[in-house]
């Protein structure tokens, strides 16, 4: 379900302050 995804993913982002950090590690995870 995309709707589950997307607050999947908010969730990430919440427990990530540092997202760009994140992305960087993760490139295969782009929204």
């Amino acid at each position: 379900d995309k709707h589950d995804l997307l607050r999947k993913h908010r969730q990430l982002v919440e427990h990530h302050p540092n997202l760009s950090e994140y992305l960087s590690s993760r490139p295969r995870f782009v929204v």
